[in-house]
């Protein structure tokens, strides 16, 4: 995550201008490492969610959407 820090905010310090932002298709939302906005200091987006590992999640029907595609493409209209 320090990584993906670092490289955000040189592109800033390059151009203001540019918008960074992370994008999760899906991430256990008990992992340990999960990034958030609040951990990586940049807006993220993160699609779908669960509770466990992901073939499991997916044979149990537990992968959720969590409201963020709408969200994300709010973001990006924004930009345009």
């Amino acid at each position: 995550m320090g990584k993906i820090r670092e490289v955000f905010d040189s592109i800033k310090r390059i151009n203001k201008k540019i918008e960074c932002f992370y994008i999760s298709i899906s991430e256990n939302k008990n992992y340990k490492y999960r990034i958030t906005k609040q951990k990586l200091g940049y807006d993220c987006f993160e699609l779908l969610t669960r509770e466990a590992n992901l073939e499991f999640a997916l044979k149990k029907g537990q992968v959720i959407p969590t409201g963020d595609w709408q969200k994300l493409l709010s973001r990006l209209r924004k930009l345009v």
